[in-house]
């Protein structure tokens, strides 16, 4: 297959699944409409909150474009791209924040209080997804750093090495978001499991910085970026145990910056890849 039908197929599937996806949910705010409506009758900030999240899903979605649209434009395509993962994460990031919207309108009304536990799981599930592709590429560090100071690496035991890493760590946050006995749990125990795995990609990405091992991305900025999502994630995790309206506006905002930061990292080249091309 060559190059150009590589890249239509590609792009078939990625709009095929984005696609599906944003009809469901586009479905799902429709049927269930006639009863989400109620909930901005009895809380006027939902407007405010459901604006913001809104406004988040059009800068997120615009970032996911430019990404792909980076990686579509290479001579070459891989799924193991940094565009790609980099999209791919804001395209989680995406569906994880109209989850968020409905989670936030859903709250409000009483008909929804049976199984609003339920609903916060699923979209602690699509946070734990959304880590999944910087941690793939996050974990390149590791055969920089056995073939540094250890010893060579073969190509395919760090493939096999990298799997089992990401399958343990699925593995076990997922299993630890379904035992969950309350939301308590979920929205302050959760952020300090993830907590651990962000600090791995910080750490990460300011090592690939160091050794110059990614030039399509500024790993400085992105692991600036990704401290300051760590420090919003505590910042959220305190203000929205109280589940307040107002609480979930500065949390939103806070977590609007460090996401904007980490995509000014993606976006933007480290001097030393001029170097490089």
């Amino acid at each position: 297959m060559n190059i150009e039908k590589k890249k239509c197929v590609y792009k078939f599937y990625l709009v095929f699944f984005i696609g599906i996806s944003l009809a469901a949910f586009i479905f799902l705010f429709i049927y269930y409409w006639p009863i989400l409506s109620e909930a901005f009758v009895k809380e006027d900030i939902l407007w405010w909150i459901s604006g913001i999240i809104l406004f988040r899903i059009i800068v997120i979605s615009t970032m996911s474009t430019i990404l792909f649209v980076k990686w579509f434009k290479q001579e070459a395509i891989y799924t193991s791209d940094a565009y790609f993962l980099f999209g791919l994460f804001f395209t989680i990031f995406l569906f994880g924040k109209i989850i968020d919207l409905f989670l936030n309108i859903a709250f409000i009304c009483e008909y929804f209080i049976d199984v609003y536990f339920i609903l916060l799981k699923i979209r602690y599930f699509f946070l734990v997804f959304n880590t999944l592709p910087l941690l793939y590429l996050g974990l390149e560090v590791l055969i920089t750093f056995f073939n540094i100071y250890i010893k060579e690496m073969t190509t395919q035991l760090f493939n096999k090495i990298r799997l089992i890493i990401i399958l343990i760590f699925l593995i076990l946050v997922s299993f630890f978001i379904f035992i969950a006995p309350d939301i308590n749990s979920l929205t302050f125990f959760l952020p300090l499991i993830t907590m651990g795995t962000a600090i791995g990609i910080i750490i990460m990405f300011l090592f690939m910085y160091k050794s110059k091992r990614l030039s399509q991305a500024h790993g400085l900025v992105i692991g600036i970026g990704f401290i300051c999502a760590v420090l919003t994630a505590i910042i959220r995790s305190i203000l929205t145990t109280s589940l307040e309206p107002v609480s979930v506006v500065i949390a939103e905002i806070f977590d609007f910056f460090a996401y904007f930061v980490i995509f000014a990292g993606f976006i933007t080249k480290p001097r030393y890849a001029k170097n490089i091309n």
